[in-house]
């Protein structure tokens, strides 16, 4: 175990130390714009689609988006931030450039099966995009909620070794579930500092398991 792997893994993770990256719509003209055909984003596009929204007008898919997205990303995000997170709703490719002043970046987006690309904010971004926009000569923990993005945890493993440690989701998971979990793991590291992210983040799934 390098030294790198010791001092982010092992060592207390400060809460000033994390940030939190949203990079998928939250607002309803946004989101509007993303639902349109020649929208090369994805995510409000699939949320019609997977929640049998077909037949519905925007009107009232952005209504169940917005009590079962937006809201509740909103809510955990003021709640983190309270506690000393770094939080960027509206996280672009060029944010990851602030990856160098944190110990741990914590980012929702979303994958583009057919086009092998991440929907960010602003675009949506090659494989190599986005390995070009992560700062080089940088060490941090990136937790990568972009669902099915086995690939791209691979590339930059490959592309940054040990120098990033980069985990997320290998299965799909509810975005939803996953935010109060996040929420959670944060509550727990504002009320005792000496926990790692890792640790935290590891103890509170468990609990949702256990729970479940």
């Amino acid at each position: 175990m390098n030294d790198l792997t010791n001092e982010l893994c092992f060592r207390p993770t400060p809460l000033k130390k994390c940030l939190f990256g949203f990079g998928l719509p939250l607002e309803k003209d946004i989101f509007f714009n993303e639902l349109q055909s020649d929208s090369p984003k994805d995510f409000a596009k699939w949320f019609k689609k997977s929640h049998y929204l077909e037949n519905m007008n925007d009107n009232f898919v952005w209504s169940e988006y917005k009590n079962n997205v937006s809201k509740i990303v909103k809510e955990v995000m003021e709640n983190v931030k309270q506690l000393g997170v770094t939080v960027i709703p509206n996280f672009t490719l060029a944010d990851l450039k602030l990856a160098k002043d944190f110990d741990v970046v914590t980012f929702f987006g979303h994958w583009l099966n057919n086009e092998e690309k991440v929907e960010f904010a602003d675009d949506v971004h090659s494989i190599d995009e986005i390995i070009s926009a992560i700062p080089q000569n940088t060490k941090f923990m990136l937790d990568l909620n972009v669902c099915n993005s086995v690939k791209l945890l691979d590339v930059i493993k490959k592309r940054f070794g040990s120098n990033i440690i980069v985990f997320g989701n290998i299965e799909p998971i509810s975005l939803q579930i996953f935010l109060r979990i996040y929420e959670y793991a944060i509550q727990k590291m504002s009320n005792d500092n000496t926990l790692n992210y890792l640790d935290a983040i590891a103890s509170t799934k468990l609990e949702f398991i256990d729970n479940f």
